[in-house]
């Protein structure tokens, strides 16, 4: 059985689905990260997309490489995807593959809402 779950922190109010960011002139300033995971929960995969400011992290940028950066910030939202479900299975997905897992499922459940509207 598969299931999505939103797991948005909302503590701005509402989720901003144009990729969390704020123009601010010419600069961009990223104010949170998205990630899209699947997990294996009690035999069930879930989906979910989890949206955290940076300063709700706890993690401070100390000059380093942007990609390390980001990648110790995906370990702290990996950490608090396990916690939240229980689970040592967090898979990370793109946006694409999210997007693609989701149609997939609607395909599916469509195909079944029509086979039990033939009978």
């Amino acid at each position: 059985m598969n299931e999505e779950y939103d797991v948005l922190d909302n503590s701005s109010g509402y989720d901003d689905p144009s990729g969390c960011c704020e123009q601010q002139e010419e600069d961009v300033l990223v104010t949170s990260v998205t990630l899209f995971f699947k997990a294996l929960v009690n035999g069930r995969t879930i989906t979910g997309r989890l949206n955290m400011p940076l300063e709700a992290s706890n993690l401070p940028y100390n000059g380093e490489n942007i990609s390390s950066y980001k990648d110790r910030l995906q370990s702290r939202y990996i950490d608090a995807i396990r916690q939240k479900y229980g689970t040592k299975e967090v898979v990370l997905l793109s946006e694409h593959e999210y997007i693609e897992y989701q149609k997939k499922k609607k395909r599916k459940k469509e195909k079944e809402l029509q086979r039990c509207n033939s009978f």
